[in-house]
């Protein structure tokens, strides 16, 4: 017996103001512009309006993965030994 399925679409990424970025970010506004500038974040054209910018939620949450504080006390991890020679 077949059952009906229906093509899976993507989740759309939600878009964010330079506020909300920000606020999850735990910067100042400024903060976000100076990451835009940079290229560190990429900007997105806010539907419908003219000149307002917003930011994917993705990559606000990716910018925080890959820009992670260091451990605690400042100390970074190890790094991995090296390899023997063969």
């Amino acid at each position: 017996m077949r059952t009906a399925t229906t093509p899976t679409q993507p989740p759309r990424a939600s878009l964010l103001t330079r506020d909300e970025a920000a606020a999850i970010l735990r910067v100042t506004p400024r903060a976000v512009n100076k990451f835009a500038a940079q290229g560190i974040l990429p900007q997105v054209r806010l539907p419908g309006r003219r000149r307002a910018l917003g930011y994917l939620d993705r990559d606000v949450h990716a910018l925080i993965v890959t820009r992670a504080p260091p451990a605690p006390g400042g100390a970074r991890p190890p790094p991995p030994p090296p390899e023997p020679p063969a």
